[in-house]
């Protein structure tokens, strides 16, 4: 009879036949990961900028329209011999707290900056406005708003960005400025 045979260990065939290689990217590869991230790139960027400039937009209206609460909240009575308050006064009344909540007085501490917007209150013959605007029109915002409390929150387009940066806020008057919903509330400031 024969005897069995030994079994033959496997392990020294296999470590043979595996034998680790080095790996790389070839060109193709990376050119084709390349052109992948690219495409990322081009396609997410402007949808992000676009996601800002809305959200600034959104902000600066419920800004004004909180600031615009303020106001009336805080106006003199009509004859009252106390001043009117002051952008500053109407901001701590928002609840606005400087650094934290990314509040910036320019302007000698007449025009507030705040998430790409600029906002200044302007006390003239007509009554009280509370005029809002893109710092850097296109990169921060576009849309311009005012307060009037007869109106409430108004917005206009500003198509040719014809408001923005300092010194160049909106007339807050004209056909083209339409009511903002009450809706839009901020989170919180």
């Amino acid at each position: 009879m024969d005897e069995p045979s030994q079994p033959t260990p496997l392990a020294p065939v296999l470590a043979h036949a595996v034998e680790p290689r080095a790996r790389g990217v070839s060109a193709g590869g990376a050119l084709s990961l390349s052109a992948v991230i690219a495409v990322l790139v081009l396609v997410s960027l402007p949808r992000l900028q676009a996601f800002a400039l809305e959200e600034n937009e959104t902000d600066a209206a419920a800004l004004t329209r909180a600031l615009g609460r303020a106001l009336v909240e805080l106006e003199p009575a009509a004859g009252a011999a106390a001043p009117a308050p002051t952008l500053a006064e109407l901001a701590q009344a928002a609840g606005l707290d400087g650094p934290r909540d990314d509040v910036e007085w320019i302007e000698a501490g007449r025009v507030l900056r705040r998430h790409g917007y600029l906002f200044e209150l302007d006390l003239g013959a007509g009554g009280p406005e509370l005029l809002a605007w893109p710092w850097a029109y296109g990169d921060t915002g576009r849309a311009a708003f005012v307060f009037r409390p007869a109106d409430g929150v108004l917005r206009h387009g500003n198509p040719a960005g014809s408001w923005t940066g300092p010194g160049r806020a909106p007339a807050g008057d004209g056909p083209d400025w339409l009511p903002v919903a009450e809706e839009l509330e901020p989170a919180a400031f």
